[in-house]
C-alpha cells in the first residue's frame, strides 16, 4: 500500500498540534527560563532551575512541543498547585511528545525536531539533568516523529514510532525486544500517536495504543506477555471503518479495570472504553458540548478533578467533570501534549524535583 496518505496526514496532525493557536507561555511564570541558545553546543540541556528542597506529595510532568515558542520547557513538572517547580527545555529546534518519571527519579521522555526533520530520539535523564541514555531506533529505520513512551512492570519500554507505522519495545540498554506494525488501514499505514501500559495485577498487563489514519482511526488495546513475546491482540475501536465517534485520537490511558480513557480530539471529546471495547461514556456531556479545542490527553486526578492539555495552549483544570464540568483554572501552556501524575516523595516514590 501507498504510504503518501498517511504520510500527509502525518504533516496535518503537525500542523494542527503546533499551529497559530498555541500561543507562549510566559517566560517570567513561575519556574520558566529562557535558555541560551547562543553556544552551539547541541548536548542534551541540563533543567532550566536549580532543584530545592524536597516536598512529598502528587506533581505532574508535562510533555510540550513549544513550536510557537522555541524558548519555552519541553519538560514541565507542576506541583499540586499546578504552579511550575522544575523545567527542562529542549535544545533550539526540539521539543517532547511523550514522557514518564521512572521508579529511580529519572525522567524518560521522546525528543522530537520540528519540521521539516521530524526525526525523533528516545531520551532519559536523571534528576540532575544529565542524560543517561539515548536511542534514536533500530537499524532498519530511526525513530520518526515518535509520539508516546510507557515503562512495563519488567522496567522496558515502549514507544510509538508515529513515522514508521509502529511501535516499539526494547530494554533500557537499547536491545529491541518486539514491535508492532500497523499497516493494514483503509488508505494506507496507520500511524500510533498515543501508547500505554499498565499492570493490573494477577500476571495482566495491558498496552493500549491510539492509531490515526483519516479514514480509519482506531483505539487498540493488548495483552502482554514475556518481555519478547509481541503482544496479543484484546480489541480494536471501531472494528470497521465509517464505525463509531474516533477521530483523531490521542492519549491513551489504562485504568484499573483494563478500560482505556483516551481523547477523541476531532470531537473535543473524552471517552472511556470498558475493558471490552464497550464504550461506557464520554465528556463533556453536554448535548452542544464544543468547549474542548483538540484535546490531547486527559487526567483525572485523586481529589476527582480532570486535567486536559488541550490546542488553545492551556492546562484546563476541571472540577465535577460527570456534571457542570467547570473549568476552574486554566494555565499557560506552551505546546502542551501528554501530562501524567507523578507520585512522590517517601510515600509514594522518588523525591519531588522542585518546591510544593
Amino acid at each position: 500500500m501507498s504510504a503518501s496518505r498517511p504520510r500527509a496526514l502525518l504533516g496535518v496532525a503537525l500542523a494542527l498540534a503546533v499551529g497559530g493557536g498555541l500561543a507562549a507561555c510566559a517566560s517570567d511564570g513561575p519556574g520558566f527560563t529562557t535558555p541560551d541558545d547562543d553556544t552551539g553546543d547541541d548536548t542534551t540541556p541540563a533543567p532550566d532551575d536549580d532543584t530545592s528542597e524536597p516536598a512529598d506529595g502528587v506533581h505532574y510532568l508535562v510533555s510540550a512541543l513549544p513550536y510557537s515558542d522555541p524558548s519555552s520547557p519541553s519538560l514541565v513538572e507542576l506541583d499540586a498547585d499546578f504552579q511550575a517547580v522544575w523545567t527542562w527545555t529542549a535544545p533550539a529546534g526540539k521539543g517532547t511528545l511523550g514522557a514518564v518519571r521512572e521508579a529511580d527519579g529519572s525522567t524518560l521522555f521522546v525528543e522530537v525536531s520540528f519540521p521539516p526533520d521530524l526525526s525523533a530520539t528516545l531520551r532519559r535523564i536523571d534528576a540532575s539533568g544529565q542524560e543517561t541514555f539515548s536511542w534514536d531506533g533500530p537499524g532498519d529505520a530511526p525513530l520518526q516523529f515518535a509520539h508516546g513512551v510507557a515503562v512495563t512492570p519488567e522496567g522496558n519500554y515502549v514507544v510509538g514510532d508515529t513515522g514508521n507505522f509502529r511501535v516499539l519495545a526494547l530494554r533500557p540498554d537499547g536491545t529491541e525486544l518486539w514491535r508492532l506494525s500497523f499497516d493494514d488501514g483503509v488508505g494506507g499505514p496507520r500511524a500510533p500517536n498515543g501508547v500505554a501500559v499498565r499492570d493490573l495485577g494477577g500476571g495482566e498487563v495491558r498496552l493500549a495504543v491510539t492509531l490515526l489514519e483519516g479514514a480509519f482511526d482506531q483505539v487498540a488495546a493488548f495483552r502482554l506477555g514475556a518481555e519478547d513475546e509481541a503482544p496479543l491482540p484484546l480489541f480494536a475501536v471501531p472494528e470497521e471503518a465509517g464505525e463509531g465517534e474516533v477521530s483523531w485520537p490521542h492519549g491513551p490511558r489504562i485504568e484499573e479495570d483494563g478500560g482505556v480513557v483516551f481523547c477523541s480530539a476531532a470531537y473535543g471529546a473524552i471517552v472511556r472504553l470498558g475493558p471490552d471495547g464497550d464504550e461506557e461514556w464520554r465528556l463533556p456531556q453536554e448535548e452542544d458540548g464544543g468547549m474542548l479545542v483538540f484535546p490531547r490527553d486527559a487526567l483525572f486526578t485523586g481529589t476527582g478533578q480532570l486535567l486536559i492539555p488541550d490546542n488553545a495552549a492551556e492546562l484546563l483544570v476541571i472540577d465535577d467533570p460527570f456534571g457542570a464540568f467547570e473549568v476552574v483554572e486554566a494555565t499557560p501552556l506552551s505546546g502542551g501534549y501528554w501530562i501524567g501524575e507523578v507520585p512522590c516523595g517517601p510515600g509514594g516514590g522518588p523525591p519531588c524535583l522542585g518546591g510544593g
